[in-house]
């Protein structure tokens, strides 16, 4: 009997029962009045003709990292890494004789495990080119892989508009880094040689790509348009 009743207190809820308020609150798809308004599409319009090659893309940037720069900045981890575990497992003279020796080597072994992780982690997240396909609503992006060099298999395809900033809400986290430039306009890199990429978030906060400016090409309206959510509007479009 008790099952019964249970399973008319189901039956009741779902047909307006008791329980048809919380059904009736539920968004009916079907209605336009309970849509959300759909976000407006944005379009750049370039200044200049875009060339395609044969497979429909034309490319708007890439990088190439210097080997011995990628090499340098993985053994500034590693070395030190290493050193603190050799020092803490050998414990040799004097170290033996100061007895926080170990608790500091332990800790400076962690921190340089997570900073060698980071290294790697943060190489594979580097744009390595992008390229614009001739519908001019998507593009290909290829990255780099843990060791700094370019990944074959780590190309993907994205939909510009997925590639606009995250929305930020008074409670949200602040970016950080030296974010990609939103506008052409004032587009400059101060160094010749600059130490830190760019850093580029998108559809939310914990998705992120390293834009280094020290690249070999960029065209830099069709980048900036392309990195900020903006459609290309070619000709045939």
């Amino acid at each position: 009997m008790l099952r019964l009743s249970r399973i008319s207190r189901s039956i009741g809820y779902l047909y307006g029962g008791t329980g048809g308020k919380l059904i009736r609150e539920v968004i009916n798809p079907w209605d336009y009045k309970q849509l959300r308004p759909r976000e407006e599409l944005k379009f750049h319009t370039p200044s200049k003709v875009i060339e395609f090659d044969e497979h429909g893309t034309t490319l708007i940037y890439s990088y190439k990292p210097p080997k011995l720069r990628t090499l340098g900045r993985v053994l500034t981890k590693v070395i030190p890494t290493y050193g603190a575990w050799y020092l803490l497992i050998k414990n040799p003279y004097p170290f033996y004789l100061e007895p926080l020796s170990m608790p500091f080597f332990m800790i400076c072994g962690l921190i340089g495990l997570w900073k060698t992780f980071k290294i790697f982690a943060d190489q594979a997240m580097t744009l390595h080119e992008a390229r614009l396909r001739n519908d001019g609503m998507h593009v290909e992006l290829n990255l780099l892989n843990w060791l700094g060099r370019p990944n074959k298999s780590g190309k993907f395809t994205l939909e510009i508009k997925d590639l606009a900033p995250p929305p930020l809400y008074p409670d949200s986290v602040p970016l950080k880094g030296d974010l990609f430039p939103h506008l052409i306009e004032g587009f400059e890199v101060k160094s010749e040689f600059p130490k830190w990429p760019w850093i580029k978030y998108y559809q939310v906060i914990r998705r992120k790509l390293f834009i280094h400016k020290d690249y070999t090409y960029m065209d830099r309206e069709i980048m900036v348009a392309v990195m900020n959510g903006f459609y290309i509007k070619l000709p045939e479009f």
